[in-house]
Parts: C-alpha cells; structure tokens; sequence
C-alpha cells in the first residue's frame, strides 16, 4: 500500500506545483519520498528526492535542495544509474546556482 499511497502524493504534488502552490506541493513530495521508502523502491525514492529539491529550489530553499541532492546521491550511488545521475548534477548545479543568487541563506 505504500506505494500506491506514494504514487498519490507525486500526482497531488504535481497538480499543486501547476497550480503555483509550492509550499503545499514540497509537503506532498516529501510524503512521497517517505512513503517509497517504506515500500523499499529505491529508484522511485531517488526519482521522488530529485523532484522535491526541485521544488525545493522553486521556492528559494536552496539549502534544503541540497540536502535532499545528497539524500538521493546515497540512492544513485548504490544504483548506480547514468539517468539518475545526470538528474541528480542537473539539481545540483541549479541548487549552486540558486545559492549564489541568495548568499544569505547559506
């Protein structure tokens, strides 16, 4: 059941981020990426990491987008998948560049 509960929340957070609501569409990622971690899916994880630090930077966080690139590093490593881990530098470096828009929150 988890991950039809988590395959819920990744449609519930797309729809919000469509809709401009970020805030609510990080809440519904990260129960996603709880719930495939629960359900012992770790490519879904990593791909459910991956979208949250999106969101993450979406909004301005991009320390908490970094912390979520390295989560998901952990999962890509282990896998050890070329796609997932060109998303993953893909994220990374827009987290850099984020951080370097807004020094402050460093």
């Amino acid at each position: 059941m988890p991950s039809f509960k988590a395959l819920v929340s990744e449609a519930k957070a797309e729809l919000l981020a469509q809709d401009q609501r970020h805030e609510e569409a990080v809440a519904e990622c990260q129960s996603a990426c709880s719930f495939w971690h629960g359900a012992e899916s770790p490519v879904s994880e990593a791909e459910a990491r991956l979208r949250l630090a999106s969101l993450l930077i979406s909004i301005g966080d991009p320390v908490a987008a970094r912390l979520e690139a390295h989560a998901a590093r952990s999962l890509v490593e282990r896998l050890e998948s070329r796609w997932l881990d060109r998303r993953l530098s893909d994220v990374e470096a827009a987290a850099s560049q984020e951080s370097a828009r807004a020094p402050f929150q460093q």
